[in-house]
């Protein structure tokens, strides 16, 4: 007598029911899924109330980075010593000197020129987001600096500049009202927060200086085109948070991957390069050497199966 589990494997399932039940268990993981990332949300509030509650402490950790980048304190050899055992020779830092001011007549060259716009270029997909014609503005950038603030939940950027032949602005802010856990809309993208609404500023360009705009004449007529460029981010018109019904469907779509992608960068600038920027700017931070080894550790591979599929061959 077959038994009933014999059964069971031996009975012929149509393909119906089959596709069927595994459509459920799939739908099923995903409902799992989506309770997984609520608590995910959930850790990632108390988090963000945490480095709230500690930003006091982060700030004057900043603002001395700050002072040494722009030049308006020298360290002492108490600030020069780590507690930790790193190499830390001159000829390590000649990639860096290459690209410094060098002192001239007896003019002392004060902080480190360029820090940020290196350090920027240095993070993966970051990098990507800066045009050719973005990166002199960006030599004048000052600093970075993260704000969390709460009821309501919120996440300010702010990019301090010197003074500069660009634009009248000291500072460019960017700030986003967050809520956490998965987003409803798109419940599998950024898992643990997501903007609810988000704010630029004006960039008071002076005139001619405009990156993110290209002058053409046509029959002797000027016209302004938009171009791509860093300061995107800052512009309030590209940040249209619902659908236009008057517009096409490609429009809202294109309005809807920029603002993913505006997201994708800020979350590069929150958890990468303001807290880590010094690591980019020396290297340390190898992201690109150690994607760059892997893909020479798979085509190694590749070559190594290619010959041994040869040898085979023979």
């Amino acid at each position: 007598m077959t038994s009933t589990s014999e059964e069971f494997v031996m009975r012929p399932i149509p393909a119906n029911d089959w596709q069927l039940s595994l459509s459920r268990r799939v739908k099923a993981l995903k409902k799992l899924q989506f309770e997984k990332l609520k608590i995910d949300g959930l850790v990632a509030e108390e988090i963000f109330n945490v480095v709230a509650k500690h930003q006091k402490d982060y700030n004057s950790i900043y603002e001395k980075r700050r002072a040494i980048i722009n030049g308006e304190i020298e360290p002492t050899d108490t600030d020069c010593k780590l507690d930790v055992h790193i190499e830390d020779k001159d000829e390590e830092l000649g990639h860096i000197l290459v690209n410094q001011s060098k002192p001239t007549n007896g003019f002392v060259i004060k902080g480190i020129s360029g820090f940020w716009l290196k350090a920027m270029k240095e993070v993966n997909d970051l990098n990507h987001w800066i045009e050719k014609k973005d990166e002199p503005v960006l030599e004048y950038l000052s600093d970075i600096r993260i704000n969390y603030g709460q009821n309501p939940n919120k996440i300010e950027l702010k990019f301090s500049f010197a003074i500069n032949e660009f634009f009248k602005n000291t500072s460019l802010t960017k700030t986003y009202e967050i809520m956490f856990g998965p987003n409803p809309n798109n419940p599998w993208f950024l898992n643990d927060y997501y903007p609810i609404a988000l704010k630029g500023c004006v960039i008071d360009w002076k005139e001619g200086k405009d990156v993110t705009k290209q002058n053409n004449t046509t029959d002797g007529k000027s016209s302004e085109k938009n171009k791509d460029s860093f300061f995107d981010l800052f512009n309030d018109s590209l940040l249209e948070r619902k659908n236009d019904p008057k517009r096409s469907d490609s429009y809202n779509n294109d309005i809807n991957d920029f603002l993913c992608d505006d997201w994708s960068l800020t979350q590069l600038l929150i958890k990468k390069l303001v807290p880590n920027a010094v690591l980019y700017f020396t290297g340390d931070n190898t992201e690109n050497d150690s994607e760059s080894e892997d893909s020479e550790e798979s085509e190694d591979s590749e070559s190594e199966s290619e010959s041994e599929s040869a040898s085979d061959s023979h």
